[in-house]
């Protein structure tokens, strides 16, 4: 999915003539219902192209199968816009593209933002991103927007614009998260009429990029590693994003307390947990990008010092390598940070004190618990961590950790994307 995601950029070069197809005037939007569709030739990926397709008042047949069956039915069509990525060698089979869209469906005056993906021939994936996504009493068109050919900087994404009284606008940029289940904001833009203005950035790196934006002369400026998921589920209101680079660098900054006095560091990749400082040591199991980690010791290593760390109730080594410590390098702290995978129980489970059927319990779980996955064992075992509270975005270091039976949960990339699973 990634590498699908990276082939479907929009050409550079067609901005301009993308941006003046899909920005649909503000002015009596609500009054016309229209569909309009262009096809790109995708030059990193000589065989696809790009079909964009922006709509206002009607949705494309595409799309209506799923947003029906997806909980909107009896809402109108305000505004969205699909990319589809299609094979020229099957020019006419869109039902079998790789695709995304971002709809605002509306209902007894209440909008809402509905993002969909769909791999392949795959049914499509619909995510309630919902009216928090949306700022309050606004109008706003939604575009795909590679705006003011800033090369490969500012991501390819989909743009809900606000106009604004002074002639100028302000729009939110979102799109998929690599791996395809997590829709985040990645990016705030602000111009005057004349085309001037800032952008805050942030392309799935984890840091608020600055931009200074004029008409046709654009300079990248400072980047405020953060670490804070941006994911529109894990976000309270679209608020939440920066506006301003006074803001990004308080939020940025303000992420970081939580590590003052603290031991903790960042397990990331897939990187083996050992139980003794050496590569030929039994592994433990694997653990999860995002694991937060006690640092409790060190021993050199032939490559890179062995890290002895402390994951909830068990001790073991992980090659310095995959360890990452938030006052050293933020920036590659905050870069590799994603929020950890979520289990649910199916059914009323036990979580046991080992990866053993006859292991000892450690605490009932009842049907549609929450937990975060930490790593994966040998023999189909998933090491997980039950928080004291509701589950958020950060693993609850202080909350109770024990192993259950992977073929008893449902595992998803989040708490809304796991609960949709096997659930009407």
């Amino acid at each position: 999915m990634k590498r699908a995601l990276r082939e479907t950029r929009v050409v550079r070069s067609v901005a301009a003539m993308l941006l003046a197809l899909l920005l649909v005037s503000f002015q009596g939007m609500a009054a016309f219902a229209e569909i309009e569709t262009l096809d790109v030739d995708d030059r990193m990926n000589m065989t696809t192209f790009s079909r964009i397709t922006a709509f206002t008042g009607e949705l494309p047949e595409a799309l209506e199968e799923a947003l029906m069956s997806g909980g909107f039915a009896g809402y109108d069509c305000y505004a969205g816009a699909m990319l589809q990525q299609l094979s020229k060698l099957e020019y006419m089979d869109t039902a079998g593209s790789i695709a995304w869209a971002l709809v605002a469906m509306e209902k007894d005056g209440r909008r809402e933002l509905v993002g969909l993906t769909r791999d392949n021939k795959d049914p499509w994936s619909v995510s309630k991103l919902g009216a928090k996504a949306l700022l309050p009493e606004r109008e706003f068109t939604v575009t795909l927007s590679d705006a003011h050919s800033r090369g490969d900087k500012l991501p390819t994404r989909f743009s809900v614009a606000y106009p604004r009284e002074d002639g100028g606008s302000e729009a939110y940029g979102m799109w998929i998260q690599y791996g395809g289940s997590t829709w985040n904001a990645v990016s705030y833009e602000s111009v005057d009429a004349q085309g001037k203005g800032i952008a805050i950035v942030n392309d799935f790196n984890n840091w608020f990029e600055i931009w200074s934006l004029s008409a046709g002369k654009n300079a990248s400026g400072p980047s405020y590693p953060a670490y804070l998921p941006l994911s529109l589920e894990h976000m309270d209101s679209i608020l939440d994003y920066p506006t301003n680079e006074a803001d990004a660098k308080r939020l940025a900054e303000a992420s970081w307390a939580r590590f003052a006095g603290t031991d903790l560091a960042m397990a990331w990749g897939e990187v083996n947990f050992r139980e003794e400082p050496s590569m030929e040591a039994r592994i433990l199991g694997k653990t999860k990008t995002g694991v937060l980690v006690h640092a409790i010791g060190l021993e050199n290593g032939n490559i890179a010092p062995w890290i002895h760390v402390r994951l909830g109730r068990e001790e073991g080594w992980i090659s310095g390598t995959y360890v990452s410590f938030p006052q050293e390098n933020s920036h590659d702290f905050a870069r590799i940070f994603r929020p950890l995978p979520v289990a649910r129980a199916t059914e009323d489970r036990i979580l046991r004190a080992g990866p053993q059927d006859d292991a000892e319990a450690v605490e009932e779980l009842p049907k549609d618990t929450l937990m975060h996955v930490l790593a994966e064992t040998e023999g189909g075992w998933l090491y997980v961590m039950l928080p004291r509270g509701e589950i958020g975005w950060e693993m609850d270091v202080d909350g109770v950790c024990g192993y259950v039976a992977a073929d008893e949960v449902s595992v998803g990339a989040s708490a809304g994307a796991v609960m949709a699973v096997d659930i009407p």
